[in-house]
C-alpha cells in the first residue's frame, strides 16, 4: 500500500504529469496581442484600399469634367461666326461668341462662384442670353479660366481658353485643359 502511495504521490505531484484545464493569464494576453495587431492591421490595408479608390474617382471626375466642358468649347466654336469678347490682346475670365443660329448665338462662357456656365441665345431680341447652363457639378469646381485671342497673319487670329479644374474633395487633384481655336 505504501508503494501504491507513493506512485500516486508522483504522478499527481509531479509538474510533468499533472494536467491543466484552461490558460494561463499570460498567454491570453500574448493571444490577445497578437489578435489586436492581426485586426488593425487589416484595417490599416482597407483603409487604404478605400482612401486609393477613393482619390482615383475623385480624378476620373475631374477628368470627366474637363473633356465635357472641352467638347462644350468645340461644339460652340465649330458653328461659331466670331467672337465678340475678349478684345485683342487682352485676356478675359469670360469668353462671348457669335454666330449665324439664333438658337444657339451669342453664347457666353463665365464663371460664377468656382462653377463654369454655358449661356446660349438671345430672349426676346432684348440683347439678353437666355438659360445659364452649369458645365461643372458640385465635385469639381473652376479655380482658373482665361479666354485670349492673338492675331495671325493667315486668318482672323487664333483663340486661346485656358480652364483649370479642381476636386472639390481633394484640393490636389487637379487638371488644366489649354485648347486654340482658329477664328474664321
Amino acid at each position: 500500500a505504501l508503494q501504491r502511495r507513493i506512485a500516486h504521490y508522483h504522478l499527481t505531484m509531479n509538474p510533468a504529469h499533472t494536467r491543466r484545464k484552461g490558460s494561463t493569464l499570460i498567454e491570453i494576453l500574448i493571444y490577445s496581442l497578437l489578435l489586436a495587431l492581426f485586426i488593425s492591421a487589416a484595417f490599416i490595408f482597407l483603409g487604404g484600399v478605400l482612401s486609393s479608390s477613393n482619390t482615383a474617382t475623385e480624378r476620373n471626375e475631374v477628368v470627366a469634367g474637363k473633356e465635357f466642358i472641352e467638347r462644350k468649347f468645340a461644339w460652340v466654336f465649330g458653328r461659331s461666326g466670331g467672337i465678340l469678347s475678349p478684345a485683342l490682346g487682352y485676356p478675359a475670365p469670360s469668353l462671348w461668341v457669335s454666330g449665324d443660329d439664333a438658337n444657339v448665338y451669342p453664347a457666353s462662357f463665365t464663371v460664377s462662384g468656382e462653377e463654369l456656365y454655358l449661356s446660349m441665345r438671345d430672349t426676346g431680341g432684348e440683347g439678353l442670353l437666355g438659360e445659364k447652363f452649369p458645365l461643372t457639378n458640385d465635385r469639381v469646381k473652376v479655380i482658373g479660366f482665361t479666354a485670349a485671342r492673338f492675331p495671325s497673319s493667315q486668318s482672323a487670329g487664333f483663340l486661346r481658353v485656358n480652364v483649370t479644374l479642381q476636386s472639390a474633395i481633394y484640393p490636389t487633384i487637379v487638371a488644366t485643359s489649354t485648347r486654340f481655336y482658329s477664328i474664321r
